[in-house]
């Protein structure tokens, strides 16, 4: 049975680029760091020790628009996405 390790991250803001983001912006980033310490960090060790990339379940990144189908920080419906 593998181990993780608890993922540390916190973030810096050594050139005060929170300055320049909005709310929005912040929460939308807060939310995929959340997603990246539940989803990617328990299993990114294991994956890099053997040279591979996880692909399942990374789809399943938080969306904060009001729109189920609208991607909050570039505005674009999925529907436009081919």
């Amino acid at each position: 049975m593998t181990t993780h390790k608890e993922d540390l991250f916190q973030g810096h803001d050594y050139y005060q680029i929170d300055d320049l983001l909005s709310d929005e912006n912040k929460i939308a980033r807060q939310a995929v760091r959340d997603w990246v310490k539940q989803s990617v960090s328990p299993i990114i060790e294991e994956y890099a020790q053997a040279a591979k990339c996880p692909t399942n379940g990374l789809v399943s990144i938080p969306r904060s628009s009001s729109s189920p189908t609208e991607n909050a920080t570039t505005g674009i419906s999925s529907d436009e996405i081919p």
